[in-house]
């Protein structure tokens, strides 16, 4: 997968220790900055079992892959599609424009939409104008640009509520 798809996912591999050791210390240099940390996304949304179990065990509140935000600690999934690019080469430049037109008319009528955009984004003019735009027609369009903490917290059910009342 790491060689294929992508060089990065550096989580795809990891065993429960070792990522909890690395998320541990992410926290604690969030917590240094003041930062909050409400949720945590693995590089290429790559996550290995190791890393799924040491999750759990932290105290996000969510993550996520390429069509679902997961809430945590149950996992339990929410459909919410991702528009990306990879920005890092002229080919991978055209093909983005291209699945992301795509993507954008495919889940035009997703509740939530993510985009996720990397800071390589930003160095290309060609995606700069691109994501600019996009958040402006999105925007137009009626949708409020939100952070995926706060998508959670006003607009997602409440997975766990449901789930004890149906178990009753």
């Amino acid at each position: 997968m790491r060689r294929i798809y992508t060089w990065e996912g550096e989580f795809y591999t990891l065993d429960q220790a070792t990522a909890g050791a690395l998320l541990d210390d992410g926290m604690a240099q969030f917590d240094t900055c003041g930062w909050p940390h409400g949720g945590f996304v693995a590089p290429a949304w790559l996550m290995s079992q190791g890393t799924r179990a040491a999750l759990r065990q932290r105290p996000f509140t969510y993550t996520s892959d390429p069509q679902q935000l997961y809430r945590l600690p149950g996992f339990e999934p929410i459909k919410a599609p991702s528009i990306v690019w990879s920005a890092r080469s002229a080919w991978r430049r055209g093909m983005s424009r291209v699945v992301s037109a795509v993507q954008q008319a495919r889940f035009k009528q997703a509740a939530l939409l993510r985009l996720a955009l990397h800071p390589v984004d930003m160095r290309y003019r060609v995606s700069y104008d691109y994501w600019y735009r996009l958040v402006e027609q999105l925007m137009g369009e009626g949708r409020q640009a939100v952070t995926k903490q706060h998508w959670l917290e006003h607009h997602a059910p409440d997975l766990a509520t449901r789930k004890d009342r149906s178990a009753a």
